[in-house]
């Protein structure tokens, strides 16, 4: 009965080390997922905020035609060009006001099959918001 008991215990331990490590591992793939980028564009075109990027092109073209991909799968999507670098950036929906607004939509986004193996980030543009 002891016995029993022992070995009860042995395997809740080591379940609970094992969903433990799980949880770090997940944490860790989000943390690497969540990358927050600050650009400090000066655009009076560009809204400051949170943009949720999801890609980069060196032609117009190309970031809109992700944009339509992605319009058509019922999901807003924009693009703006950096004034900068001329690079076109598609991103989806808004800005948002705060980080945590733009993961928790990042979060989403991870969870539908379009975007579970994309490259998405949250790029930080203007200087007076808060992280």
């Amino acid at each position: 009965m002891i016995a029993k008991i022992i070995l009860c215990l042995v395997i809740g331990l080591v379940y609970g080390i094992a969903q433990a490590q799980k949880s770090v591992e997940v944490q860790s793939a989000l943390d690497q997922r969540m990358r927050l980028i600050e650009d400090k564009i000066s655009s009076e075109q560009i809204a400051e905020g949170y943009y949720i990027i999801v890609g980069v092109y060196s032609h117009y073209k190309g970031a809109c035609t992700k944009m339509k991909r992605i319009q058509q799968l019922g999901i807003k999507a924009a693009v703006f060009t950096h004034p900068e670098n001329q690079m076109s950036y598609t991103y989806i929906e808004k800005a948002f006001d705060t980080r945590g607004r733009a993961g928790e939509m990042l979060l989403k986004l991870l969870r539908l099959p379009e975007f579970s193996e994309a490259k998405l980030w949250v790029l930080k543009v203007g200087s007076k918001l808060a992280k």
